[in-house]
């Protein structure tokens, strides 16, 4: 059995983003957002993609990139898609560690307990320096 799992990010810098001033039509106050910057590569393209895969037109997007694959060409199908349109995709691998659930909760709350002694640790560790110096 595979247990290796896939998805597919975006990686986009600020470069990627262009900013633009907007205008509110409700309070008419202006304010500044910023969009991404993607210009489609294959726009003549786009209206034929939209029919074969909708039947009909739609705008421009960028295919989503927020699910998880368990096959690795399916996520490098969807990230060469994202590419294609002139998006920047690359694919992600993890190996999940599969546990019981109540262990799962268990560990989880172990964990938190572990940090919380720790930060009480470190504070109490601050009071015996601050008692010292005082001393």
């Amino acid at each position: 059995m595979n247990t290796r799992l896939y998805t597919v990010v975006t990686d986009y810098t600020d470069d990627d983003y262009t900013e633009v001033t907007s205008v509110d039509i409700v309070t008419g106050e202006k304010f500044t957002e910023y969009e991404l910057d993607i210009l489609n590569p294959h726009p003549h393209e786009w209206d034929m993609y939209c029919m074969e895969t909708w039947g009909e037109k739609k705008p421009f997007f960028l295919p989503s990139a927020g699910r998880i694959y368990k096959s690795r060409s399916a996520a490098i199908e969807r990230a060469d898609l994202i590419n294609y349109w002139g998006g920047k995709a690359k694919v992600l691998e993890c190996t999940p560690v599969w546990e019981d659930l109540e262990a799962a909760k268990k560990r989880r709350e172990r964990d938190r307990l572990v940090k919380r002694r720790e930060k009480h640790v470190r504070e109490a560790g601050a009071l015996s320096a601050r008692i010292r110096e005082l001393s």
